[in-house]
């Protein structure tokens, strides 16, 4: 391994200033991007289990929070980080929680541009721009959740390694006691075994590439080529062996599961049946693949362009790319190796290659950082601020469970445990959570699994475990689960709570007469959004929308329902604000949009129904309705060639209308030459 570049570069004084008030910028930009809703579903265990540890005053060893599995074993690993998460909590709620999350986060980077700076020299600002790469990689894995504090682990071990990588002290004692540690925090202390691998593979390339060049230089008598091993090869290797026997023996003294904690990482990414289940499992999608290949594309260009790289920074970066590639969950490790090599192959070929001044570096830093921040904060699904995604965390059906639904047995998707458990626990406790390693494998392939897609029948496995009540997940953007159909089609079984993705069934039992009998949707439900009724089942709906609404004010279905049932029942002003509400929100289709013209005619607002109808007309969504209600304002305006025309162009659009035929008859009739 090549000797690293010195650490301490002749930098002024000014230098120093300018570079620590963008380090600075740095961490608030990190702080920005990790300062968001809590949008994970497992935090309501981590925060259950730290509470657990300090009652107990011990590490848990059986499955305590579901009532399905009570007495599986649980491997418990990452109880510090949830001794923490819960004391942040208990001091400062939700916002106290958010606000650590973010500040944890910024910790990471800031260790991890300490270990940037190494490789480039204290004066150099390129390692601000590989940071800012590698934070917007990571954002998405910036959760309220032990992984957080492997994230730390990992870029302080980076640091460290980087720094003292052939200190006796570090090699044999230090970093052996730093796994020792990691491994009692979270198992992803596997990654910090990957890292010190990478780092003893690059000792290995470089020690053949050093016999490749002497071989070529200077070839010794014979042929024969010297193959002996020099110490430095065997440093890391012999380091990570200490550093697997620390970590062994610390599991074993510490952890009443011991050493064979270490086998889950492993079991859930080489097992297919993981990324089944668990999205977090599955490879990159969406803008974080674009910036993750991104960040492989730069790597690559700038190897051309400098034709070297210090292989200690590469090969780690290598593999934990191939481990990103594979996961998304890997995100954030990846991010945090790569950004030294990064930065390192960016200050060569920017700064010494291409001698790109270090002023623009510096000042263009700022403006990006400002733009990257505005951009973070528009984020609509990782939403800045203090709050709770109610998607993952459905507060006003949890509020309903509370409030109104007996103590009893009840069947969840996996994404909801996590939540029950941190707002319904202990009345109500989980039939399952994300806690993979507290389950029996067996109950997750043979149960969970085909249970909630639809390939195992319901009714067994509800009888078995003498369940009664159901909280199914399913969103309007999906098809409509085996699960969620079989149970609203069931007789015995009613709907009496739901959101835009989250639906409560309840079994037609005894402790649950009352509730049913208050709150059972009988018209109207989110598996069908065509709401087809007759108008003599109008206020019956009206009546189930309001109660729907109430539970929820931003459940669209809901509002949806009531809007329609208001229009078809002739109450357009009482439809008018809810139409409006509905078509001015993301994504909204343009039957809203419809909808609301026709109710501002109705109630007498023509010019601003009229623009409405245009819009349609210009966006080619409804057209030949729009020109038919166009031809009703014209005639409110006594324009009869107006009329006769918008209602013409409607019958060319929809020529087997016999409303607009009619209309337009009526209207040939009514000419002058007529």
């Amino acid at each position: 391994m090549p000797p690293p570049p010195p650490r301490r570069d002749a930098t002024d004084r000014a230098t120093r200033v300018l570079q620590t008030q963008w380090v600075v910028l740095l961490l608030v930009f990190t702080f920005f991007c990790a300062f968001f809703y809590v949008s994970g579903v497992d935090i309501g265990f981590h925060i259950r289990t730290g509470e657990l540890v300090l009652e107990k005053r011990g590490i848990p060893t059986q499955n305590t929070f579901s009532f399905a599995r009570a007495d599986d074993p649980w491997g418990l690993h990452q109880w510090a980080p949830g001794v923490v998460l819960y004391l942040v909590y208990e001091a400062g709620g939700l916002s106290g929680l958010i606000v650590f999350k973010a500040l944890l986060a910024s910790l990471i980077f800031f260790v991890v541009w300490l270990a940037a700076r190494e490789q480039c020299g204290r004066g150099s600002f390129w390692p601000f721009w590989a940071l800012t790469l590698c934070i917007l990689i990571a954002r998405a894995r910036f959760f309220e959740r032990p992984f957080l504090f492997s994230g730390l682990m990992l870029a302080l071990l980076v640091w460290l390694s980087l720094r003292y990588p052939r200190r006796p002290g570090w090699l044999w004692v230090g970093a052996p006691l730093f796994m020792a540690a990691w491994a009692n925090i979270h198992l992803g202390v596997i990654y910090g075994f990957v890292y010190i691998a990478g780092l003893g593979i690059a000792d290995g390339l470089t020690w053949l590439g050093r016999i490749y060049r002497d071989a070529r230089t200077s070839p010794r008598p014979e042929g024969r080529t010297d193959w002996r091993l020099p110490g430095d090869v065997l440093n890391w290797p012999l380091s990570a062996v200490l550093s697997l026997l620390a970590a062994g023996i610390a599991l074993w003294i510490i952890n009443p599961h011991g050493p064979a904690v270490l086998r889950f990482p492993v079991l859930y990414y080489l097992d297919p049946f993981w990324k089944q289940i668990v999205i977090e499992f599955l490879p990159p999608a969406g803008l974080q693949a674009g910036m993750f290949y991104g960040s492989l594309a730069l790597a690559a260009l700038l190897l051309v362009a400098t034709r070297s790289c210090r292989l200690e920074l590469l090969v780690p970066m290598l593999m934990f790319a191939w481990f990103a590639a594979r996961t998304q969950r890997i995100a954030l490790m990846y991010a945090i190796v790569a950004a030294p090599c990064l930065a390192h192959l960016l200050h060569r070929a920017l700064a010494e290659r291409f001698r790109l001044p270090q002023r623009i570096a510096a000042l263009a830093m700022p403006p990006i950082w400002i733009l990257l921040a505005l951009l973070v904060m528009r984020d609509p699904v990782l939403k800045f601020g203090i709050g709770i995604d109610q998607t993952l965390h459905p507060q006003r059906v949890f509020g309903f469970l509370e409030r109104d639904v007996p103590r009893q047995n009840m069947y969840n998707d996996m994404m909801y445990g996590g939540g029950m458990l941190w707002w319904l626990y202990p009345k109500f406790q989980p039939f399952v959570d994300g806690r993979l390693e507290a389950y029996d494998f067996q109950f997750w392939r043979e149960v969970y699994y085909p249970l909630s897609v639809g390939e195992l029948a319901w009714h067994e496995p509800f009888e078995t475990y003498g369940i009664s009540a159901a909280l199914l997940y399913n969103p309007r953007n999906r098809p409509l689960r085996p699960l969620v159909r079989s149970l609203y089609e069931n007789e015995n079984w009613a709907l009496v709570a739901f959101d835009d993705s989250t639906l409560l069934f309840l079994e037609r039992t005894a402790i649950n007469e009352r509730v049913i009998r208050t709150h059972e949707y009988k018209r109207i439900w989110p598996g069908d959004w065509s709401l087809q009724f007759d108008r003599s089942a109008v206020p019956e709906v009206i009546r189930e929308a309001k109660r729907a609404f109430a539970l929820n004010e931003q459940c669209a279905f809901a509002r949806t329902a009531l809007a329609r049932a208001y229009m078809i029942d002739g109450q357009y002003r009482e439809a008018l604000p809810h139409y409006r509400d509905l078509s001015a929100s993301p994504r909204a289709g343009m039957a809203y949009s419809r909808d609301l013209g026709f109710c501002l005619y109705q109630a007498g607002q023509l010019s601003e129904a009229d623009a409405i109808f245009d819009r349609l007309i210009e966006d080619r969504e409804f057209a030949a309705f729009a020109y038919s209600m166009k031809h009703f304002v014209a005639m409110s305006h006594d324009d009869l060639p107006g009329a006769l025309r918008y209602i013409k162009q409607a019958e060319s659009l929809d020529p087997h209308n016999p409303e607009y035929r009619a209309a337009r008859e009526a209207l040939d009739e009514l000419r002058p030459e007529n």
